[in-house]
């Protein structure tokens, strides 16, 4: 056998096809009799529903029908996926609503014609009469005792807080107390694919087919087969390719379940594909929060104590519950020792789209407001940033470390593993901060405004409880590897098939790995919150090495050897010192699937080759890093220009060193965008203002420098491949790191850094402020 694949840098199976043009998306689903969806979405922020006229529609050419409220009532709400005991309201969004629609561009009613173009024309014809109500359209009109409800039970969806030690005391006693409040405003994922789902319905064998960009497909088919009434089993959910994720695919909308509901009904295929337009009104986003918080010091720069009260906007709905401002109060102590600290969270319902997670989820806002902190800590100590980060760190042999905060799976948040020291040594040798401040004098002598940031992280990945995969070898001898996930650029058909390979001794291109297909494996959970390679890698692992006891078991009763005198190599079974006795897997695969009559299989195992994983977790594992930016900008303008961006992971063992690497920077190309561009904006009625990527603003290659990614090693203990989550990482970190960068830059003119994205105009808004108080 070769060199072990688990660890190596092995070119991602999937590119070749994807970049030739071979990818199959939804888009790319052609069946005969195909129909398609268009969408009548409210123009409204909050509205009540008067009266819906579709006659008109109903008579234009090339339509089949239209669906109205009235014609989904039964099917009710969709579902609280993630509840907490914090939910003083929880309010999920009807499939269609019936009477008040709650943000604009909700859904109300639904068009199917013959072609995209006939169902979009007809939407002119579909009379909807609305009247107005007052919007809630910001977390400020959310919190007015006098001012507009979303919902009859209140603007306030949650309150919760958690408290270690004794913030309050050790506040009174430290020798400083900063404070300050920040602002994070909203973004999106902004995925490259739009959403898109294509339903089948088979009447003679009463089964649903449906191909998805859902990250979650084993959710999704759970769901359909609730609302559609039909038996697990009968319901089947494919993702093929899928043109990113990030999070707002994960969520189960009203048109996942209606285009399926219009495929039975009309004994016709489906297809809804979103429009961007849409995809920036409609899809969910994140980050909206406003924090006050209080920092308590000691003289050397010791942490005594940190506060922080924050609004989060839930939008209109909370289907994922509260946990993206769960994770961000949780998060907030990163890797520091906060031996006294309180979180205090009021999420609040707006007439806006409603918020679940985007890559991060709410952990970028806790690294801002910390790392923030940090840097105005040492500014008003006079102490140097590095050495105030370095004095309060978790040591590595602090390790499990006990936060004392409940963590989002309800258990403790407790540090798995990490060398935090090592990341910031490293990480500031990388970036040359020890010459920095001669650079610094350089470059203001030619009239340039410089400055470093520094950031630092902790990510809780690997959420469980379980992710499942099922090993199969045929008797040509392939390996199949079904996983309950979907992959939209994780590199999944790579990973899985090194993990498989290794644990089976075959070559890479033996193994096949079939992604989110709920054929394929009956539980599964989902592509989110950094987890496959936790959870779905180590099932592989489990999974193959099943297999490969029992074709070893199959082998040796066959050649009437002891299982310990075989080898398996190269996708061969053989005697030791007899290398032509043996057998393929492949052989093995067919005896052990169909043995002669009167064979019985070893041991009674159950026939066939094959072999299903489901490692549960107790608790999630915990990554890390260290990230810094060097920054120019032009006071003048506003703009920002990264000169140098340089990242410190530590994801534990790594699978593939180079889909690590691409993750990352993936990971801080998003976290660039949130640090300076991308920021979706609502006017005072609750309608979208930036609803074209005219006025939404997404990074371009020239606004990302080359990236330095370096590694810190330290495997978890709560898994046997010692993995941890690295699908997120570089986006926690990179917000504040060029946030602190940008504060260092503008020091001399007393500008201060509150806020993200730092838009040009922003920017120069607060140097002109700056200028003339000065």
């Amino acid at each position: 056998m070769g060199e072990r694949l688990f660890g190596a840098s092995v070119r991602r199976r999937e590119d070749v096809r994807l970049v030739t043009g071979r990818g199959r998306y939804v888009a790319d689903v052609t069946l005969p009799g195909l129909l398609h969806v268009a969408v009548h979405r409210s123009p409204h922020a909050h509205a009540r529903i008067v009266r819906i006229d579709a006659e008109a529609v109903r008579r234009r050419p090339g339509v089949i029908g239209v669906l109205v409220p009235a014609d989904v009532s039964a099917l009710g709400r969709l579902p609280l996926l993630v509840p907490h005991s914090s939910l003083i309201s929880p309010a999920c969004p009807e499939i269609l609503p019936q009477e008040i629609v709650s943000y604009a561009g909700q859904p109300v009613a639904l068009v199917v014609a013959e072609s995209a173009a006939a169902a979009a024309d007809a939407l002119d014809a579909l009379v909807v009469e609305y009247e107005p109500l007052a919007a809630v359209a910001s977390a400020d009109d959310a919190l007015r005792p006098d001012g507009p409800r979303v919902h009859p039970g209140g603007n306030v969806a949650s309150r919760y807080t958690q408290r270690v030690g004794d913030p309050a005391g050790a506040l009174a006693s430290a020798h400083l107390v900063l404070r300050e409040r920040f602002h994070l405003h909203r973004g999106a994922g902004m995925a490259m694919e739009t959403r898109g789902i294509t339903a089948r319905w088979d009447g003679d064998l009463g089964q649903v087919t449906v191909w998805s960009t859902t990250q979650a497909p084993q959710i999704l088919r759970r769901l359909l087969a609730r609302y559609l009434r039909l038996p697990e089993h009968a319901v089947r959910v494919v993702t093929q390719d899928i043109g990113g994720g990030f999070g707002p695919k994960a969520i189960v909308y009203s048109e996942d379940i209606l285009v399926p509901f219009l495929a039975r009904a009309l004994g016709r295929p489906v297809r809804f594909l979103e429009t961007r337009r849409e995809h920036l009104l409609a899809v969910t986003q994140e980050r909206d929060q406003w924090h006050e918080v209080e920092l308590g010091l000691a003289r050397d720069g010791r942490i005594a104590a940190l506060r922080d009260v924050f609004v989060h906007d839930c939008g209109a709905f909370v289907s994922w519950g509260v946990i993206v401002p769960i994770l961000t109060s949780v998060t907030v102590p990163g890797p520091y020792r906060v031996a006294n600290y309180e979180a205090t969270l009021t999420a609040v319902y707006t007439n806006r789209v409603p918020v679940t997670p985007v890559r991060g989820a709410g952990r970028p806002q806790a690294v801002f407001v910390m790392e923030r902190m940090l840097d105005l800590a040492a500014e008003r100590l006079g102490l140097d940033r590095i050495a105030i980060r370095a004095r309060n760190l978790i040591q590595p042999d602090e390790f499990p470390y006990d936060v004392g905060l409940v963590s989002r799976d309800n258990g403790p948040r407790r540090y798995d593993s990490g060398n935090y020291p090592e990341c910031l040594r490293r990480v500031a040798a990388a970036v040359g901060a020890e010459g920095f401040e001669a650079e610094r004098a350089r470059a203001r002598a030619a009239g340039r405004a410089i400055g470093m940031g520094i950031a630092l992280f902790v990510e809780d990945t690997g959420l469980g409880p379980y992710e499942g995969i099922r090993v199969r070898v045929d008797p040509v001898g392939r390996v199949f590897v079904f996983s309950g996930t979907s992959s939209q650029g994780q590199a999944h058909e790579t990973t899985l098939a090194q993990i498989v390979a290794d644990g089976l001794s075959v070559p890479l291109d033996q193994v096949i790995v079939v992604p989110g297909d709920t054929a394929g494996l009956p539980y599964g959970v989902g592509t989110f919150a950094s987890r496959v390679a936790v959870l779905g890698g180590a099932s592989a692992a489990h999974a193959a090495d099943e297999v490969r006891k029992k074709a070893l078991a199959v082998a040796a009763d066959h050649l009437e050897a002891a299982p310990a005198d075989l080898v398996l190599e190269d996708g061969r079974i053989s005697v030791r010192g007899s290398p032509g006795r043996g057998l393929s897997l492949g052989d093995v695969a067919a005896i052990a699937a169909a043995p002669r009559p009167g064979y019985a299989l070893p041991g009674g195992m159950d026939p066939g080759l094959e072999a299903s994983g489901y490692v549960h977790v107790k608790q999630s594992t915990y990554s890390n890093g260290a990230h810094a930016s060097i920054v120019e900008v032009d006071p003048e303008t506003g703009a920002v220009r990264l000169l140098k961006y340089v990242a410190v992971d530590d994801c534990g063992t790594m699978i593939n060193p180079m889909v690590v690497e691409g993750q990352i920077h993936g990971g801080i190309a998003h976290g660039i965008g949130n640090a300076l561009i991308e920021e979706i904006v609502y006017d005072g009625a609750g309608q979208l203002v930036s609803g074209t990527l005219m006025d939404y603003a997404l990074p371009r290659a020239i606004d990302v420098p080359r990236l330095e990614v370096h590694h810190v090693v330290t495997p978890s203990p709560l898994n046997p491949l010692g993995v941890k989550g690295a699908g997120e990482g570089g986006t926690l970190p990179a917000p504040a790191a060029i946030a602190n960068a940008v504060a260092d830059a503008l020091r001399p003119l007393g500008v201060t850094i509150t806020e993200m994205p730092l838009t040009r105009e922003r920017l120069w808004r607060r140097v002109r402020a700056a200028q003339s108080r000065g």
